[in-house]
């Protein structure tokens, strides 16, 4: 005759070699995996920002960079655990067969994840005591934060059917993630969301700036008001209508001609009519908007607002306050690109 237990314990590695559950153990330590990778993307996006300091004002691109880890780290965090919860009700305190095999080839990456991430922070603390220009501690948070992760998903994976350490992974996962969220959103997104309307105005005005240029070529002057462009040009994008809309741009056309223009921006530049062939012709104008946050050109560190008229407009630093540009266009169609003059 059979031994009962020894039926009974076939029956339960069969239950747990079923293709269900070994389905869902694969599952829940593929999401720990990616759980992991948006933590560490969100933990130097983060770090980053911290470590520019008063700079990271400036950049206004934390929005385009923030969303994704962000979103990845909520979203595989809480599929994770949901699915770890349901895992952990099937989860044999010995892994035989088909689960201890996806067990191993889940903890050795783990491992060997944990201990390179250590190898790149020892190396990082090691760089910073030679180099004459340290840098900041900060550069070690991603590698720190993969190192802890990664081992604390080796310890789930290996030692899973131990409830306290299995929850002890689960406190851990979850503290690091809510921390580097709240600093997330406590850092680059209420930057992002303050410099809402200073990347409109830098991504609308050269389009602005273009439609001025079209509808001048067209009706052969410059138009009274911005409204006059968008009801005149059918192609006018979002952002040039949200931009005239909200107001966030102060357009003054030609009124004194071959007067000049006031220093507002530290600039000096002719208004008016300036004929130079008998065909063609300048018409002058100014477009005047105030940015909440001072940015410096990425290439030369620099701010430079100092631009003789241009035909064409590309914003790529400016300071915090009102800035007016001294621009012009013609009685002629200016065919598309930026020419010499542009800003």
């Amino acid at each position: 005759m059979s031994d009962p237990a020894e039926e009974i314990s076939i029956s339960e590695q069969k239950h747990t070699n079923s293709s269900g559950i070994l389905a869902l153990q694969w599952l829940t330590y593929a999401f720990w995996f990616w759980f992991i990778i948006g933590v560490g993307w969100l933990s130097g996006i983060v770090a980053s920002y911290y470590e520019a300091g008063e700079a990271a004002s400036g950049r206004t691109e934390w929005a385009s960079i923030l969303a994704y880890p962000l979103a990845a780290v909520i979203i595989t965090g809480v599929v994770a655990l949901v699915t770890d919860l349901i895992y952990s009700k099937h989860e044999p305190s010995v892994k035989k067969g088909g689960a201890n095999v996806i067990m191993l080839l889940h903890l050795v990456p783990f491992i060997l994840v944990s201990i390179g991430a250590m190898i790149v922070t020892v190396f990082l603390m090691i760089n910073m005591t030679l180099d004459s220009v340290p840098g900041s501690a900060l550069k070690l948070v991603p590698s720190t934060v993969i190192m802890l992760l990664s081992g604390l998903a080796a310890m789930r994976v290996f030692f899973g059917s131990r409830k306290k350490l299995r929850l002890g992974a689960w406190i851990g996962f979850g503290a690091i993630a809510v921390g580097f969220i709240v600093a997330g959103i406590a850092g680059p997104m209420m930057t992002a969301i303050a410099t809402k309307d200073d990347r409109l105005i830098e991504s609308a005005m050269p389009e602005l700036v273009r439609e001025i240029n079209e509808y001048a070529g067209d009706k052969n002057k410059l138009p009274a008001t911005l409204a006059d462009i968008v009801s005149a040009t059918t192609s006018s994008s979002e952002e040039v209508q949200q931009l005239i809309d909200r107001e966030l741009v102060t357009y003054k056309p030609s009124t004194n001609p071959l007067g000049e223009l006031s220093d507002t921006a530290g600039t000096t530049g002719t208004l008016g009519v300036s004929y130079y062939d008998s065909e063609e012709r300048r018409l002058y104008y100014q477009l005047c908007v105030t940015f909440k946050y001072a940015k410096k050109d990425r290439y030369n560190n620099s701010i430079d607002n100092t631009h003789e008229p241009a035909s064409y407009l590309y914003i790529n630093s400016h300071p915090k306050g009102e800035v007016c540009y001294d621009l012009y266009t013609t009685n002629k169609k200016i065919p598309n690109g930026f020419d010499s003059e542009a800003l």
